[in-house]
């Protein structure tokens, strides 16, 4: 954002353009994008006020089951998509990126090709990944026929070492969810 422009107006600018993602009227130009948002700090205990900060938007790479549909026939967790190849190196080569940033936190959705995304930045960054159930993607049913379940923690931290097994989740989704009750939930 500009030096000019508030944080709330950044902040309208962030939600119209995750409602055109969502919406997916991006489609590929969106795929593993890095989305800089200049936002007020919380107000909370500890936190510096008046400071904004800078949050950033990371898209997961690439998704197996785009990639090859066969994927599909021998999934265990349809709805929860690895990467494809193509994606890990997008997720790598993000990771890269944001190592000329000031990033103090990484937070990933509990979807595996958000966990995986979310690996190969901290990786690159030295971070541990917070699993934030609330930053899932609206459960639809007309995207999840039943309530999905994710990867256990303790299963993520054998694959992705850098999940912090401490966090605990401020939010989680209900299912099935409406969209109204998907933007309450992503506004805390």
């Amino acid at each position: 954002r500009s030096q000019e422009e508030s944080p709330a107006l950044a902040l309208k600018k962030l939600e119209k353009f995750l409602a055109n993602v969502r919406n997916n009227h991006y489609k590929k130009a969106v795929k593993t994008t890095c989305l800089p948002a200049r936002v007020a700090p919380p107000h909370s205990a500890g936190a510096k006020t008046g400071s904004p900060r800078t949050v950033w938007f990371i898209r997961h790479g690439a998704r197996l089951d785009v990639s090859d549909p066969e994927w599909l026939k021998t999934a265990g967790r349809r709805h929860d998509t690895p990467l494809s190849p193509e994606g890990v190196i997008e997720a790598q080569d993000v990771g890269r990126r944001l190592v000329r940033e000031k990033i103090d936190h990484i937070f990933s959705s509990p979807f595996l090709r958000a966990v995986e995304t979310a690996h190969r930045c901290a990786e690159a960054l030295g971070l541990p990944i917070k699993i934030e159930n609330g930053l899932a993607e609206c459960f639809f049913t007309k995207w999840f026929p039943y309530c999905p379940d994710f990867i256990p923690t303790l299963e993520l931290i054998q694959q992705f070492p850098k999940v912090d097994g401490s966090y605990v989740s401020v939010e989680y989704p209900v299912y099935p969810e409406t969209n109204e009750e998907m933007m309450a939930r992503t506004k805390r």
